[in-house]
This record gives structure tokens, C-alpha cells and sequence, in this order.
């Protein structure tokens, strides 16, 4: 609607606006300015749906290390974390989905100032966005060791305790470590000059595509390991008895819940829903798979939550009556 005011209209409106005199106008102006500077459709479209992007990123980004933190502090606070190998990896995968948050909220700051005509360095930008990009690859390659770290928990007991879960925890910050890495030189040996604030501007929309289908590619490895975890996992249960399927503990019932239930968010979000909107990557120029990966950190943050934090009336009524009888 913006497009279609007159010279005088528009700039009475914004005058108006800037009037008021309150935080949320001053707000509210600052966001209107770049609208009234004389721009075709085309342009003004580009800018409103970069802006809405990046603001609801930082919103969800921000609700995403809330949550995680949250978790760490809980799992400090009980030392769960020392007590229980199963949970290492579930701790890496938090810390791993807080930095990527967090790397989403500087580098969405960051382009929504550059697009407000605020002086940012465009190597900055690169630089946040980079960090930011090779992160959803790590994401992947973490999956992968996560659901390892479930098929040896239940197919080898003893080795898993004796040795497997830290060689599998070294083994997954290693090439964790070593996918980010090579993601970061990649971006920088293929960067190119562009005033642009999105990431596929930044770099060759190629070797992008290429880096995220590759990372794409990660997620659904690990979707595959857990699936056949899940196959196990059912046989066992089906095998023993009652008994004997007790000699789970609480916490690794409590983790094998969080790999399933993050399983079915990456099947929707990063596979499913990645692979369908790529390719609004190559026709509209923005890059889709970071705020897309954004939601996917914040779901599994809620399912962290859910299961290792929030505590449910149902239990609380259990142990009452567990106590009466």
C-alpha cells in the first residue's frame, strides 16, 4: 500500500508519525524511513520481506537461547550431566543450537541495520553470515553422531559405558569442528563483491545451493541411523519383558524421547520443508535455509525443555497416589 501514496501523503504520514514522540513511533519511523526514498515495487517488496525475515529470526533466535539455557542451568543444577553419559551428546547439540542462535541474531541485527542505511561493514556481515551458514552443516554432522550414540547405547551395553560414548563424543566435536571449517573456506574462497545484505548475494548462489543441499544431505544420514535405532528399539521392546525393559533409566528414556521427537522435526522442517523452499534460493535471491534452520533450533529447544525441564501434573498425581497407597 506504501507504493501507491502520493508525494504529499506519504510524507505527511511519516511526518505524522515522527510527531508523536513516542518509543514505539520513534520505532515505527525508523522502520518507514527507507520506504518513502523513491524505489520501484520490486525494490520496496525485496526490502519489506528481508525486514520482516530478519526480525522474526532475532525473535525466534532469542526464544531459542532462552530455552537452552534454561536446560543447561537445569542440568547444572541437578548434575545430571556428570552422572550420565547419555546426556553428553544431547549437551553438545544444545550448546551447538546456542551458537547458531546466536549467530543468527548478530547476523540478522546486522543486515536489518545495513538495510536502514546504518554504516555496517559488509565484512561483517559476510563474516556473521559465514559463521552462521557453516553451523546448519555442523548441525547436520552432529545428528549423525547423536544417533550413533543411541545405537550404541542399546546394541552395546558394556562397550557403550567402557569406551564407545567418548570416543563417539570425540569423534563428532572433531568433525563437527572440521565440516564448520570447511564450510567457512569454501564461503570465503568463493565470496563475491555485492551491496547486498543476504547471504546468497554475498557468496556464488552455486556453491551455496551445493553447500546446503550437501547439508541437507547430513541431516537426512542421521535421519536414516535413527530410523534404524528405532527398528531396534522396537525389537527389544517387543523381545523383553516388562522387567526387563525397566532397566532403562529415567534419563535414558528421557533422551531416547528427545533424538525421536528432533528426528520428526528434521524430517519436516530441514528435509522436507529445506528441499521445497530451496529453490526460492535461486529464483528470488534470498537464502531461505538459515531462518528455516532457525526454526528447526527453536523446536528442538522446546522438546529439550519439554522433556528434561517441565515437570508434568501427571507424575506430580502419580507420586501422590504412589505415597497414599
Amino acid at each position: 500500500m506504501l507504493i501507491h501514496f502520493g508525494t504529499f501523503d506519504k510524507y505527511l504520514l511519516i511526518d505524522f508519525v515522527h510527531a508523536l514522540r513516542h518509543p514505539i513511533f520513534d520505532l515505527l519511523y525508523f522502520c518507514m524511513q527507507p520506504y518513502f526514498v523513491e524505489k520501484d515495487h520490486d525494490e520496496l517488496l525485496q526490502m519489506a520481506f528481508e525486514q520482516a525475515i530478519y526480525i522474526a529470526n532475532i525473535g525466534v533466535c532469542l526464544f531459542t537461547v532462552l530455552l537452552n539455557g534454561a536446560v543447561l542451568l537445569h542440568l547444572a543444577f541437578k548434575r545430571k550431566g556428570r552422572k550420565s553419559q547419555h546426556l553428553s551428546m544431547i549437551t553438545i547439540k544444545i550448546l551447538l543450537e546456542n551458537l547458531f542462535a546466536l549467530s543468527a541474531i548478530v547476523y540478522s541485527s546486522s543486515a536489518l541495520l545495513l538495510l536502514q542505511g546504518i554504516g555496517i561493514s559488509r565484512h561483517w556481515i559476510f563474516l556473521s553470515s559465514s559463521f552462521q551458514q557453516s553451523l546448519i552443516a555442523a548441525l547436520g554432522m552432529l545428528n549423525i553422531f547423536i544417533a550413533l550414540d543411541r545405537l550404541f547405547a542399546l546394541r552395546a551395553v558394556v562397550n557403550y559405558s567402557a569406551y564407545l560414548a567418548q570416543k563417539n563424543e570425540s569423534a563428532a566435536i572433531f568433525l563437527v569442528f572440521c565440516t564448520s571449517v570447511s564450510c567457512l573456506g569454501i564461503y570465503l574462497l568463493y565470496r563475491r563483491d555485492s551491496p547486498g545484505s543476504n547471504f546468497i548475494q554475498l557468496v556464488d548462489s552455486s556453491v551455496l545451493v551445493a553447500v546446503q543441499l550437501s547439508s541437507i544431505g547430513l541431516f537426512t544420514v542421521g535421519l536414516i541411523i535413527t530410523g534404524v535405532f528405532l527398528i531396534y528399539l522396537n525389537q527389544f521392546t517387543l523381545q523383553c519383558k516388562v522387567e526387563v525393559v525397566t532397566v532403562f533409566t529415567n534419563i535414558v528414556r528421557k533422551v531416547n524421547k528427545i533424538v525421536i521427537y528432533s528426528m520428526a522435526v528434521e524430517f519436516v522442517i530441514m528435509v522436507v520443508f529445506g528441499l521445497f523452499m530451496e529453490h526460492i534460493c535461486i529464483i528470488h535471491t534470498f537464502d531461505v535455509l538459515g531462518p528455516i534452520t532457525s526454526i528447526y533450533t527453536t523446536l528442538c529447544a522446546f522438546v529439550h525443555y519439554a522433556i528434561l525441564v517441565r515437570k508434568r501434573k501427571t507424575s506430580l498425581v502419580s507420586s501422590f497416589q504412589k505415597t497414599m497407597s
